[in-house]
């Protein structure tokens, strides 16, 4: 979250680790405020390049405070760099601990690395604070949802309930968590309510379809996540989720099949790719295994669990 208005608070900060520097460095050039300031409109306005610069020029002049140092690391989350957010965040942390807007930018980092059990307690710690905060709620569930922690999911969503009842993923992640937990009347509820916010739309087919996949009910998985994938939106998972439905019921062909189209589909992700070469390994098409694999990595560089595969493998076909 970009620090709104800088606080009296905030500003005392700058200005104090501001004359403890000219101690040992001398005059600034640039006055810190308007550097301060200045980086804030630019991260306001999305010129995050800009901002970074201000950001890293204060740090350069000795600045430490926590307002720096989050704002930089709210740069470096809208701009996917989240390690660095992460490192920047936790600095800010240690200057100002009692700040939960931290907590909330330093989940955040961890949840958009698919890293759910870093990022929960971020979430817990924002709550404890606000315990009404709808956003928190939400992403604590989601965490604890994507870890099959399906009790603290249905805790954490429960409470915003009657906030989100036209929220299609919401609704879905709710029932699967009633479901696993044996609640049949709370997932049936909560599963109608999805049939009705939804209508007969691709997406409303492949929640149902993940759900009922997820729920072991393969006729029915099936028939939901097929109307998904021929809906001719190339709806994203789609293909994906049919493929794994193939997969568990031993059409490997089928599947293959589907997580290729998802593959073109939805490039950046990793899961179909990975499924993809499990197939071509299992039916001992090493080259076609590599072959995905190479596609795969040109086209997600940074994805370590690609590249850990890809070197696992011959480089002859």
């Amino acid at each position: 979250m970009a620090w709104k208005i800088m606080e009296t608070r905030a500003w005392a900060q700058i200005v104090t680790a501001l004359v403890a520097s000219c101690v040992i460095a001398g005059p600034q050039p640039d006055d810190p405020k308007q550097v301060f300031e200045r980086g804030q409109h630019a991260l306001a306005v999305g010129k995050y390049a800009d901002a970074e610069r201000d950001f890293d020029h204060l740090l350069g002049a000795g600045v430490r405070s926590a307002p720096v140092y989050t704002n930089l690391g709210v740069v470096y989350l809208r701009t996917g760099k989240f390690d660095k957010a992460i490192q920047a965040l936790k600095e800010a942390k240690k200057l100002a601990p009692e700040m939960t807007g931290i907590d909330r930018n330093l989940g955040l980092a961890y949840y958009k690395k698919r890293e759910f059990a870093q990022a929960a307690p971020y979430f817990e710690a924002v709550l404890a604070a606000d315990p009404a905060n709808i956003q928190a709620h939400y992403l604590e569930g989601v965490c604890h949802f994507m870890m099959d922690q399906f009790d603290a999911a249905a805790s954490a969503f429960g409470p915003i309930e009657n906030r989100e009842q036209d929220d299609l993923e919401y609704l879905f992640m709710l029932g699967i968590s009633y479901g696993k937990l044996k609640r049949a009347g709370d997932a049936q509820r909560t599963f109608a309510r999805l049939v009705a916010a939804g209508g007969d739309t691709p997406h409303l087919h492949l929640l149902l379809g993940k759900a009922y996949l997820a729920l072991a009910d393969y006729p029915n998985a099936k028939m939901e996540l097929e109307k998904a994938a021929a809906s001719g939106l190339r709806l994203p998972y789609s293909h994906y989720y049919l493929g794994v439905l193939y997969q568990k019921t031993g059409k490997f062909d089928a599947a293959a099949a589907e997580f290729a189209k998802e593959t073109e589909i939805s490039p950046n992700d990793h899961w179909a790719y990975e499924d993809l070469t499990k197939i071509k390994l299992d039916q001992g098409d090493t080259g076609g295994a590599i072959s995905v694999l190479e596609s795969a990595v040109k086209t997600n560089p940074d994805a370590p669990t690609l590249r850990a595969a890809r070197q696992g493998l011959p480089t002859g076909r």
